[in-house]
């Protein structure tokens, strides 16, 4: 009985090391597939946070308070502050459009909706204001804080801005011109309309105004243009509108004051 007591238990203990050699090998390859594994993660969260910081596009991240927790390089050279300093602020603080009411609705619009695109426009360290595209979205998948990438794109507004004044002003006078009369002239009329209101339409040339290009020459006849436009914005009221239509031909448009109708 003793030997075969013993032989039970030689087979026991052959069988728990044979068990425990297996299992140390299966800890093993869960080991190596645990460390592959954080090697991937760790080689993505660098290679992101390369991406991060080398982007030409400013970063932020904060959370549902609005409260910022993560910025780069990009977004302290474009706001002037340190990275530091913008660790200790909301984004209201930088916002420079919208009341920081308006930044909470917005904020909660995001948590609603996942993601949101905008523009805005931005407060420097100095006080001075920048034209701003955000890209924001949540985490996921419990929207326990937000991302976004800034982009300044106040370049592209000044652009946009001359060419809107060469569409739409006169590049002498700097009066509206006719397409910009046109426009406003069918807003007056609906307008007016609505309110029953009554608007005057005037045409107005200068006489003699070819004597004085060919006696005095081109420079002359600008400055006299030049000179008739400050004088019919000076004339009129502030909601009634002026326009060159071109050479010395003006446009204007009154609105009747009420006692007038």
């Amino acid at each position: 009985k003793q030997a075969q007591a013993e032989e039970q238990l030689r087979r026991l203990n052959a069988d728990l090391e044979i068990r425990i050699a297996n299992r140390t090998l299966e800890l093993q390859e869960r080991l190596r597939d645990l460390s592959a594994i954080h090697a991937d993660l760790t080689s993505s969260h660098d290679t992101l946070r390369h991406i991060v910081d080398t982007s030409l596009d400013g970063f932020w991240r904060f959370d549902t308070q609005g409260c910022i927790t993560d910025t780069n390089p990009m977004y302290c050279h474009l706001s002037g502050y340190t990275r530091e300093e913008l660790l200790t602020k909301h984004i209201s603080d930088l916002e420079a459009q919208e009341q920081p009411e308006e930044t909470a609705q917005r904020m909660q619009r995001l948590l609603e909706n996942g993601r949101d695109r905008f523009e805005t426009r931005h407060r420097r360290k100095d006080g001075s204001f920048w034209d701003v595209e955000v890209s924001i979205a949540c985490y996921q998948p419990h929207g326990t804080g937000m991302f976004g990438f800034l982009r300044d794109i106040s370049l592209q507004k000044q652009q946009q801005a001359a060419l809107e004044q060469v569409a739409h002003f006169d590049a002498l006078t700097q009066l509206p011109n006719r397409a910009l009369l046109t426009d406003r002239l069918g807003q007056k009329l609906a307008h007016g309309q609505r309110g029953r209101e009554m608007i005057a339409v005037c045409m107005l040339d200068l006489d003699g105004f070819k004597r004085i290009n060919q006696s005095l020459r081109l420079a002359s006849g600008d400055q006299v243009l030049k000179i008739t436009a400050s004088r019919l914005k000076a004339c009129l009221k502030s909601d009634d509108v002026v326009a060159r239509l071109g050479s010395d031909n003006f446009g204007i448009i009154l609105r009747a004051e009420p006692s007038e109708k």
